[in-house]
């Protein structure tokens, strides 16, 4: 009966021993008046590139504070870090940068912790924070509908231009009069069959021809008489 009880209190006393081990393994919320707060990025916002953190870190008994994602949802509670840990506080001033652009699309949560001690923290989270740095892909455009044909416009037929010759002016008729020859006078002859006409202009071509013949018969003797006059 001893024995039995021995043990029985041997055994609540390694429970005990191991439950205390447990909890001092494990990390204790601070209590005291410290702040752990991002304002930029803010929940569900997009973001792409290199993005800077910004916020406050800071605690009167402050040892560091660390910043690190994990996916959404992380029902393993793995978290990467996105920077060493910073031995300085900050207050409204940027944390850290987070660079996105060496993880692939999708959506992301973060977290900052504030130490205190190596047990003791704060933490904020930022969460549904969506990582986008490749363009989406852009939709077909649809085709436009080419116009409907138009209507043909007739195209009027030029009119041919025809070039008529000039139109002679039409010589007056003579008028045909009957009547008695015997008892009209005799007409005149016509001017170009006058033969008066004719002879004296036949005269003064013979007699304007003599006299020209005449003034070059004495010039070449003239000029004939003094090439050969004696003494020269």
């Amino acid at each position: 009966m001893l024995d039995f009880f021995s043990m029985r209190g041997l055994k609540r006393i390694m429970a005990a021993v191991i439950g205390l081990a447990v909890l001092a393994t494990q990390p204790v919320h601070a209590q005291t008046g410290g702040v752990a707060l991002i304002t930029t990025p803010m929940d569900n916002a997009t973001l792409s590139g290199i993005v800077p953190i910004l916020g406050t870190a800071s605690n009167p008994q402050f040892l560091r504070y660390e910043l690190a994602f994990s996916y959404s949802p992380n029902p393993t509670d793995t978290w990467f870090s996105i920077q060493d840990p910073v031995k300085t506080q900050v207050v409204n001033e940027v944390l850290g940068r987070w660079d996105t652009t060496g993880i692939t699309d999708g959506v992301y949560l973060l977290r900052l912790r504030v130490y205190s001690s190596e047990r003791q923290f704060q933490e904020a989270f930022v969460r549904g924070v969506r990582v986008q740095n490749t363009a989406p892909t852009a939709l077909p455009a649809t085709p436009t509908p080419p116009p409907p044909p138009k209507a043909a416009t007739p195209t009027a037929t030029p009119t041919p231009v025809i070039l008529l010759p000039p139109t002679s002016t039409p010589r007056p008729t003579q008028a045909v009069v009957s009547a008695n020859v015997s008892n009209l006078p005799a007409s005149p002859s016509p001017a170009w069959l006058d033969l008066d006409v004719i002879r004296r202009a036949l005269i003064d071509g013979a007699v304007l021809t003599g006299v020209v013949f005449g003034l070059l018969g004495l010039y070449a003797g003239v000029k004939a008489v003094v090439r050969y006059r004696p003494g020269r």
